[in-house]
């Protein structure tokens, strides 16, 4: 076998298990620390193709809740998810 498609196969399997990562932790509490020091709580909801946005909701900031945001991943630090809870729960 090719190394190349050796490499694409790797890939792939990486992509998805990525993908199914992400689809699982659907719902669970995070604690998002944007670049700006502001430290915010929400439940993961999704994210876009390319991970340049992830959906949230009820979105807990220093000025109020918001029931449902688009947060640019250009603007965070860090994503902590609560999957203690989260498995809790489920």
């Amino acid at each position: 076998m090719d190394c190349d498609v050796k490499k694409q196969e790797g890939r792939t399997f990486l992509r998805e298990r990525f993908l199914r990562m992400l689809t699982s932790l659907t719902g669970t509490q995070t604690d998002i620390m944007l670049c700006d020091n502001n430290q915010v709580r929400a439940k993961f909801g999704a994210s876009d193709v390319d991970i340049m946005h992830i959906q949230v909701n009820n979105l807990k900031t220093p000025i109020g809740t918001q029931p449902s945001a688009l947060v640019r991943t250009s603007d965070i630090l860090y994503v902590k998810f609560d999957v203690d809870s989260h498995n809790a729960e489920n």
